[in-house]
C-alpha cells in the first residue's frame, strides 16, 4: 500500500471469480454499491471491490495539486496488489469513469475491460459560479439538500452526505478542472468496453461522443431516468455487465 495512504475499499463475492473494481462518482462512497443494489446484483458472478479513492484525501491538507489522475491510479493499483488481483473489468460512473479511464492509461495490463457510464471526457470549472464548489462552501447539509432536488437519495446516502468532508471535496472540485482530457485515452483504448447512460443525463451527448471514440464499444441507454435516477437503478446496467462480460477468462 501507498506510504501514508489509509486504504477504504470493500469487497465481495468469492476472490476465484473474475474482478470487478467499483468507482463511484463525486462525494459518494464505497457503501454507495451495496445501498443501491449493485452488489446484490452482482456479487454472484464477479469477485467485487469497491474503492473509494478519496479516502486518503485527509493527507492532502488543501493541496489539489496532488489530486492527479495518475496519484489516484496508483492509489487503485495498491489496493488491487494488497488483493492480489492484477486483472479486472473497471466499472466507473460519473467522476468514476474518469478514474476507470485514468487508470487504464497507466495501467493497461491491469485492465481486461471497461463499463463507463455518465460523463465527460473533460470539463472546465468556474469557481464562481460552479454550482458544486458554491453549496459544498455552506456544508454538509446544503450538499445533501441539492443531491434531493435531482432524486429520491437513499436514507444511508443521505447521511453520509450530510456528513461529508465537504473542504476535501472542494480540493478534489478543483483539482478535476486541471484533469487531461480523455479523449486520447478513448482512442487509443484496446479492451473490450461497456459505455452507457441515462435518457436525461445532463452529459449524455459526451458520454456517446466517448463511446464513438472507443475502439471495441457497445452503447446502452437507460430510458426513463436523470443521471442521478440511474444511480438507484441498476438493474439493466448490471444484467448487460453479466451478459457482456461474466464469460471471461479470470
Amino acid at each position: 500500500m501507498m506510504s501514508g495512504l489509509v486504504p477504504k475499499y470493500k469487497t465481495f463475492g468469492s476472490s476465484e471469480k473474475l474482478t470487478v473494481v467499483l468507482l463511484f462518482g463525486f462525494g459518494m462512497s464505497v457503501n454507495d454499491w451495496d445501498e443501491c443494489g449493485y452488489i446484490k446484483l452482482l456479487e454472484e458472478r464477479f469477485f467485487l471491490v469497491a474503492i473509494e479513492p478519496f479516502a486518503y484525501q485527509a493527507e492532502i491538507d488543501g493541496n489539489s495539486d496532488l489530486l492527479t489522475l495518475d496519484i489516484i491510479s496508483k492509489y487503485i493499483k495498491s489496493v488491487l496488489n494488497t488483493l492480489s488481483q492484477h486483472s479486472a473489468l473497471i466499472l466507473g460512473y460519473s467522476l468514476g469513469a474518469k478514474l476507470a479511464l485514468g487508470f487504464y492509461k497507466q495501467y493497461p495490463n491491469y485492465v481486461k475491460g471497461l463499463i463507463i457510464g455518465g460523463f465527460e471526457s473533460s470539463c472546465n470549472i468556474d469557481e464562481k459560479s460552479d454550482v458544486v464548489l458554491n453549496t459544498l462552501k455552506q456544508g454538509g447539509l446544503f450538499w445533501c439538500r441539492l443531491w434531493e432536488t435531482m432524486f429520491t437519495v437513499p436514507p444511508g446516502m443521505a447521511q453520509r452526505l450530510k456528513l461529508s468532508d465537504t473542504h476535501a471535496l472542494m480540493d478534489l472540485r478543483r483539482a478535476e478542472g486541471l484533469w487531461e482530457d480523455l479523449t486520447e485515452v478513448l482512442e487509443k483504448c484496446k479492451v473490450n468496453c461497456l459505455v452507457y447512460s441515462a435518457e436525461s443525463c445532463f452529459c449524455r451527448g459526451q458520454t456517446y461522443f466517448a463511446h464513438n471514440k472507443l475502439n471495441k464499444s457497445e452503447y446502452l441507454l437507460v430510458p426513463n431516468v436523470n443521471h442521478f435516477e440511474l444511480i438507484t437503478t441498476p438493474k439493466l446496467i448490471c444484467e448487460k455487465v453479466i451478459s457482456k462480460f461474466s464469460g471471461a477468462k479470470v
